[in-house]
């Protein structure tokens, strides 16, 4: 069997090669079954390849070893983990807000054009948004036409998530003992276990990201060119999942720096490498953004929702990263809670941020942890706050053993660049879910607290035991209690309890769990009404709708997303759906003025629920009187 950081290169090298892959295909207009099916066939053939030359000889599984470390508390703690994300996964069709509503769309729109293109009408996130994620998803869907085996990708990374945890401890000088401890802790942050069973791409940029530092010391410590390509590729991809994972390139370039002298062993193969790396990357869209809007982040079209705050993002970030990652995993006074913060903020201050930030400074707290939402969490804050303290009450004691990050050149290093850059985004990002969108800076910013002289000394106690046991618990409640992929019977034993406890708590949480359940399929109403034999059909929408319910199946649909300035007249359509609320946003005119102007007639009014906060919502599917060159 290969050993783990065997298996961790070839993952790594496939979710590069599909990335440069689906620009390349772009490019001949062939994204398509057949041509995913092709350039898998001869990415295997590469990989077998060149692992057949490099690999190095296949290591036996222990399974003494094995059978003895799933006998202590945490590592049994991570395997039912494990086994209840992949039966929720393999249970739930993907419902994750943000693929529905654009992620999984553009795939559809690429796929249906054979290429990447802009996409008119459908929001500026549509287009330049980071496209890492998507080119991994895209040939499970152009090959099964399902998005059910989407989780699978995200699942796969997580299970990395404890060997990278404890190779990149322990090469940053970080007791063996401490480092064991961590590893299975750290995977139990509620944001990677919730995403490890769903389609959304914050938590896979952290298990990128510690690939890239274990195979940087690697190349470091072996003097091997190997480990620097697999190095460069996964911090290419830490940059596609996410463009705020771009100042995670500082304590990447920290770590690698002593080794990037070995690309000149080999200049051409380190040439291919770096283009490929450079493909893998968010490069070729920041290009594309550049090209098209000026600005290679793409967020300058995004202005309605995106201020400059000045230094005053550092405040509300800062606010919502301690508020987001302390509240329990169950806890009915949450809006409460947050009504209390955010009045306590200053009258000026407050001001500010509700008009900087997306959502208006929502810090988006529930009585449940959702995907959408969740930071490291509560079991994980405890026990930072635990081992703090901890450290200031015996730093009398310790105080003859300097802390890590004064010993160890590497590790200072390390955690000095992983401040500055969690330091740039907690300046720059305007987002109300500060702790999702930080899932790759995590891993290397308790580094500091790890490093402490007292660290090994906690982990030996049974109060460190038992809290950290506890702590991997919490997750699994969270795991099984998601409304994305419940396992438990939620809405019976809800429907049951409200006939003999009525109250506004259960029935917030029959609606919840009710709109997750049916956030998969929520236009489905609508697409019931298209009639037989129309297979392409306009759309106007908000451009944060669940769009992605609307191709299913997948394949069979062609969707043509609708602005103000889509041409019309030279339309390949007679069928509109209109989200009224779309028409009222962006188009400043009711659904009747929309008739009107553009000669239509009401076909069906569907009514659907696209979102818990918009409640039932009537749509228009509409058909034009005229013909194309009548308008």
């Amino acid at each position: 069997m290969p050993h783990p950081n065997q298996l961790l290169a070839i993952w790594i090298f496939l979710c590069a090669y599909l990335n440069v892959a689906g620009w390349v295909l772009s490019a001949f207009h062939a994204l398509n079954f057949w041509g995913y099916a092709i350039t898998l066939l001869l990415g295997a053939v590469g990989v077998v390849a060149f692992f057949a030359k490099y690999g190095g000889p296949l290591r036996p599984v222990r399974w003494a070893r094995l059978k003895w470390r799933y006998r202590h508390g945490l590592p049994l703690c991570f395997l039912a983990l494990a086994s209840l994300i992949f039966l929720g996964g393999a249970l739930y069709a993907p419902c994750n807000y943000d693929a529905l509503s654009y992620r999984i769309p553009r795939i559809c729109h690429w796929l249906d054009q054979q290429g990447w293109y802009w996409i008119d009408g459908g929001g500026a996130r549509m287009n330049t948004r980071a496209t890492g994620f998507e080119w991994v998803m895209a040939p499970l869907i152009a090959l099964t036409g399902s998005a059910r085996l989407v989780f699978l990708i995200n699942f796969s990374a997580f299970l990395f998530l404890p060997g990278l945890t404890f190779q990149t401890l322990r090469f940053l000088g970080v007791r063996r003992r401490v480092a064991w401890n961590w590893m299975w802790l750290l995977p139990t942050a509620y944001i990677y276990a919730l995403q490890a069973g769903s389609a959304g791409n914050d938590a896979i940029a952290a298990v990128y990201f510690l690939a890239s530092i274990v195979f940087a010391f690697k190349a470091r410590t072996s003097g091997k060119l190997e480990p620097l390509f697999f190095s460069m590729l996964a911090i290419a991809l830490v940059t596609a999942s996410k463009t705020s994972n771009a100042p995670l390139a500082l304590p990447w370039l920290v770590a690698v720096w002593p080794a990037l002298s070995l690309l000149w062993k080999q200049k051409w193969l380190s040439a291919l490498c770096i283009v490929l790396a450079a493909g893998a990357s968010f490069l070729p869209l920041a290009v594309i953004n550049y090209r098209l809007c000026k600005d290679w982040t793409g967020l300058s079209l995004e202005s309605d929702y995106f201020k400059n705050l000045g230094h005053a993002a550092l405040i509300g970030n800062t606010i919502q990263l301690a508020s987001q990652n302390l509240i329990p995993p169950l806890f009915p006074r949450a809006k409460a809670l947050e009504n209390a913060i955010v009045q306590s903020i200053p009258e000026p201050l407050q001001s500010r941020l509700k008009a900087g930030f997306e959502g208006g400074f929502d810090l988006s707290l529930g009585e449940l942890q959702i995907e959408e939402f969740a930071g490291v969490g509560f079991g994980i804050g405890i026990v930072s706050l635990f081992a703090f303290g901890y450290a200031c009450a015996t730093r009398r004691e310790y105080a003859a053993q300097a802390n890590l990050c004064k010993t160890n050149r590497d590790a200072f290093l390390m955690a000095t660049a992983t401040w500055i850059a969690f330091a740039v985004l907690l300046d720059k990002s305007y987002i109300s879910v500060f702790s999702r969108v930080s899932a790759a800076y995590y891993p290397l910013l308790f580094l500091p607290l790890l490093g402490a002289a007292s660290a090994e000394r906690l982990v030996r106690t049974k109060a460190w035991k038992s809290i950290a046991v506890f702590a991997a618990c919490t997750s699994i409640f969270v795991v099984v209690t998601t409304p994305a992929r419940p396992l438990w019977p939620a809405l019976t034993a809800l429907n049951a309890i409200d006939k003999h406890f009525s109250n506004s708590l259960t029935q917030r949480a029959q609606s919840v769990y009710q709109n997750y359940r049916i956030r998969p399929y929520a236009l489905g109403p609508a697409v019931q009404q298209i009639p037989e034999g129309v297979n392409t059909i306009g759309f106007i929408s908000t451009g944060d709708d669940v769009e992605g319910s609307l191709w299913l199946p997948y394949g069979k649909l062609h969707l043509r997303n609708i602005s103000l300035k889509t041409p019309l007249e030279n339309r390949d359509f007679e069928y509109v759906l209109i989200v009224p609320l779309g028409l009222s946003l962006r188009w400043n005119m009711t659904t009747e003025q929309w008739l009107a102007r553009y000669h239509a007639e009401v076909v069906a009014t569907p009514k659907v629920h696209l979102k818990f906060t918009r409640g039932d919502e009537t749509l228009y599917l509409v058909k034009f009187t005229k013909g194309k060159n009548q308008e």
